[in-house]
């Protein structure tokens, strides 16, 4: 998700927390994220009701017995294979997500089948054992009402199922007075019906409980995103666009440092734009500022894949090679002298083009702070040598280098 995505789901959480809890209701993308997120939570409720009944249902089984011994064949049956086989296929429906009315069609078929096997069973009996068997179904299936995770409207049909499958078998029962069937029936519909509304202040929390989490969770990406923009301001510099002294720092004593690999030769240039403050004093600030741009661009063109350069301070510039060679270091430096000068950016208080002077010094990283702060030491060293030797040349730390183009090939491989 991208910060413009984040941003939008930011005003749609905002507005689903802005009205009071219970009338808290998730629509589109928020409610597709919902039942995304609480998936895993709500099928464990699903679950457990219907592991947790199957076998409380097998544990009945003495019970039938000592109550009636007639009922102990058809209570094997029905509690040991009938109903955990009906509730094992519906907690395969809660195996991974379904549509909302698949899920939602488990409450009633799951009451229905509590209701059936008591009203089945119960038909085995005599007397008054149907109706106390459908009256503890009912007042089992109840608990379904409360712990299913499903819609509100599903919970209603949920309720209904119960309350109608209840009639069906008080009716068919003749030991029961049809009256008395309906006024119970009438009586735990309304005892049923009173449970609605704790399942819906349920998933009300719970939904409460998500947005919250995903504002939080909003809030500490948009977070991240700024301590990352602080993070590159910090480490860049604003005029030119490079890394500054500071980014450069870490990241040469992180190469420095490096034990994934066997110790490596470093190369160090360090380059600063001759007669810098001619050009400022000449034509102004601005256009200093503008040309230590254009510098800072022409090194990042060149800048290999093994390098790091930075703007080390005012017009100083830095870079560092890993895996250098003295032949490699001296030409990127040397096309770093040539490209500058090739921008023909014209400095008014000589009278010339705009020069740079190059130190460079190469070692074998001891891995300690110190051998790197040697070797920077160096390449200034060598660069205030190139200044010394008339400025827009390469000097490295072992030699005074004139511009390469003087140079025969074969002096490259000192």
């Amino acid at each position: 998700m991208d910060e413009t995505d984040r941003e939008a789901l930011s005003v749609e959480v905002n507005q689903a927390l802005s009205g009071r809890i219970r009338d808290l209701d998730l629509k589109g993308r928020l409610r597709r994220l919902y039942l995304a997120t609480c998936w895993r939570q709500r099928s464990r409720f699903g679950r457990a009701w219907l592991i947790w009944s199957a076998l409380l249902s097998c544990a009945m089984i003495p019970l039938d017995w000592l109550h009636q011994p007639a009922l102990l064949e058809p209570s094997l049956l029905l509690r040991i294979i009938v109903l955990p086989i009906a509730y094992a296929g519906l907690a395969w429906v809660w195996s991974r997500p379904r549509p909302d009315w698949i899920e939602g069609l488990t409450l009633p078929l799951a009451i229905a089948a509590m209701i059936a096997v008591g009203g089945v069973l119960g038909s085995f009996g005599n007397d008054q054992t149907p109706y106390r068997y459908i009256t503890a179904g009912i007042i089992a299936a109840s608990t379904a009402i409360v712990i299913f995770p499903v819609t509100v409207a599903w919970t209603v049909v949920g309720t209904i199922s119960a309350v109608a499958c209840y009639a069906a078998f008080g009716l068919v029962d003749p030991a029961t007075a049809p009256k008395d069937t309906i006024v119970f029936s009438i009586f735990y519909g309304l005892v049923l019906t009173a449970l609605i509304p704790a399942r819906r202040t349920m998933t009300i929390l719970q939904q409460h409980a998500f947005v919250l989490n995903l504002r939080g969770a909003l809030q500490e990406c948009a977070l991240a995103d700024v301590n990352a923009r602080l993070g590159v301001l910090a480490n860049t510099d604003a005029l030119t666009g490079l890394p500054n002294r500071r980014a450069f720092v870490d990241e040469s004593a992180r190469l420095w440092a490096d034990t994934s690999q066997p110790p490596r030769n470093h190369g160090i240039i360090l380059f600063d734009i001759d007669h810098f403050k001619k050009l400022n004093d000449s034509s102004g600030h601005a256009n200093g500022d503008r040309c230590l741009a254009a510098v800072a661009g022409t090194l990042r063109d060149i800048v290999p894949e093994n390098g790091f350069c930075a703007r080390y301070g005012g017009e100083e510039f830095i870079c560092i090679l890993a895996d250098a060679t003295p032949r490699g270091a001296l030409r990127f430096a040397e096309d770093l002298r040539a490209g500058i000068e090739a921008m023909a950016w014209l400095n008014p208080g000589l009278g010339r083009p705009v020069t740079v002077s190059v130190g460079l010094a190469l070692a074998v990283a001891d891995r300690q702070p110190e051998g790197l702060a040697a070797l920077i030491s160096l390449a200034d060293d060598a660069c205030y040598r190139a200044k010394a030797g008339g400025r827009n040349r390469v000097a490295a730390s072992w030699e005074i280098v004139p511009p390469l183009a003087d140079l025969p090939p074969i002096q490259l491989t000192a």
